[in-house]
């Protein structure tokens, strides 16, 4: 997200604590039960640790909070069926805004989502 400097008082203003932890349960696609038609699936569970942590900014970037995650034994997610990283993340970005609001944080306030 690109911000005029102008706007970097505003952004701080919006800072609340220095970090925030959050953890989503997902279902990810191990593997098609029958042919190419079937919609059978085994499905597995793991979950998306995600982190924001509030940066100051500087001359090359605007303050805010930046996401960091990590989903759990994603070596042993087939890909193929699921998607990268960001896309497992992706399937939980409403919830994550959604606690971020719930925590009082501006969705305004991330400089870094994806």
């Amino acid at each position: 997200m690109a911000f005029d400097t102008s706007d970097y008082d505003e952004i701080r203003s919006m800072k609340r604590d220095d970090c925030y932890y959050f953890t989503y349960p997902i279902e990810y696609i191990i593997d098609r039960i029958g042919d190419e038609n079937s919609d059978e699936y085994v499905i597995g569970n793991t979950t998306i640790d995600v982190q924001f942590d509030w940066h100051d900014g500087d001359d090359s970037r605007a303050p805010g909070y930046r996401l960091s995650y990590k989903v759990n034994n994603y070596d042993q997610i087939p890909v193929g069926f699921n998607g990268s990283e960001s896309d497992l993340l992706d399937q939980i970005y409403s919830d994550i805004q959604d606690d971020l609001r719930a925590s009082g944080i501006e969705v305004g306030a991330v400089e870094i989502w994806f």
